[in-house]
Parts: structure tokens; sequence; C-alpha cells
């Protein structure tokens, strides 16, 4: 009898632990501005001089951007970003990317499809994100660097 209980007590808890694992990524994150802003301005002080301009121009768009992130329970994730138009004072482009989430190995692996306004093709993006307490970071390659992207839960 006393197997019996000790076999189910660590049945129950090994669940709850797993349980746990998983709820704690799941949520709503927010863009970590300040921690954004430490890697630009880090990445911009290896640069020529000569280049820092345009990326100084960057830096600046962080304060003006906002970027949510919401993974749910099953697998769903939803991304929402907001930023001005560089070449249109005053308009704020907006953006919603409906996807999935799932755990791979100590990763969190997001992958979401959004369509093109010009062309209405649609564009997969998958990002895979280290968690660490209640940040998420997530990278990707895209163009001519990486770029990652800091989010807190909250």
């Amino acid at each position: 009898m006393k197997k019996m209980l000790l076999l189910i007590a660590t049945v129950a808890l090994s669940f709850s632990l797993v349980a746990c694992k998983k709820g704690s990524v799941e949520g709503s994150y927010t863009l970590d501005k300040a921690a954004m802003k430490a890697a630009a301005e880090a990445e911009i002080a290896k640069m020529d001089p000569k280049k820092q301009g345009f990326a100084k121009f960057g830096l600046a768009m962080i304060d003006m951007m906002n970027i949510s992130l919401s993974l749910e329970a099953g697998g769903k994730a939803t991304m929402n970003t907001e930023m001005p138009n560089p070449f249109k004072k005053g308009e704020i482009r907006k953006k919603a990317e409906m996807g999935t989430w799932k755990m791979d190995g100590g990763k969190v692996v997001i992958t979401t499809t959004r369509e093109s306004a010009k062309d209405k093709t649609k564009k997969e993006t998958t990002v895979s994100c280290d968690l660490s307490g209640n940040k998420l970071s997530c990278a990707r390659e895209g163009g001519k660097r990486k770029q990652t992207l800091v989010f807190i839960k909250g």
C-alpha cells in the first residue's frame, strides 16, 4: 500500500512539474525596450563611425515601436506590431501575425504566417527562443544579419 501511494505521489508530482514548466512559457509578453536598446548600442559601438548614423536612427525607433506576443495554451501564438512608418510622418504601421508555438528541447519555437499586402502571398516565419526567467529572447536569420527580439512577460 505504501509503495502504491508513493508511486501515485511520484506520478502526480511529475505531471505537476511538467504543467508548471509548460505554464511558465504561456502568457503575454511585450518588447523589452531597455534590453533591445542595450544590445543595439553595443552593436553600434562596434561599427565604423561613418556607418553609425543609420544605426542610431534604428535605435531611436525602438522607443516608438510596440510589439506584443501571446503564447496560449494549446500552442496558439499571436504577435502584434505597431511602429511608425519612417517614410510617412504620423503614419503607424500595424501588423498581426498568427501561428503556433511549441517546446523543442529547451527552446520555444514560434511559427507565424502573414499575408503580403502587395501580392497577397503568405509568408511563414519561424523563430527559436530562449526562456530565462520572465524573458524570452527570440532570434532569426533575416537578410544580412541575425535579428533578435527580447520580450518580457507581464
